[in-house]
């Protein structure tokens, strides 16, 4: 017996993985609608949703670095010498 082997590209873009929700679209505001991986379980009463994107990368490093025990000058130094960024919820 032999089957087709998927890649990442073809999974997401598989109707049937579309179908079954596997793969959802979630608007995001001002931008695009981004594809994410959807709520892997099903339940029929109480039916899961996708309530929000991922951060963005660098959106909550002030408060890991502050929960780390970094003081904010630290933080502020490190922003400056552009070692981290904040990032904005929603930007690229």
């Amino acid at each position: 017996m032999v089957a087709p082997v998927q890649d990442y590209e073809d999974l997401v873009s598989d109707p049937q993985v579309i179908a079954n929700g596997y793969i959802q679209e979630v608007e995001r505001p001002g931008h695009e609608p981004v594809r994410m991986v959807g709520v892997p379980v099903r339940f029929s009463r109480t039916p899961g949703k996708i309530r929000r994107l991922a951060p963005a990368l660098g959106e909550h490093s002030h408060e890991v670095l502050l929960e780390c025990g970094h003081t904010q000058d630290e933080i502020e130094r490190l922003e400056r010498e552009d070692i981290i960024r904040q990032a904005q919820p929603g930007a690229d």
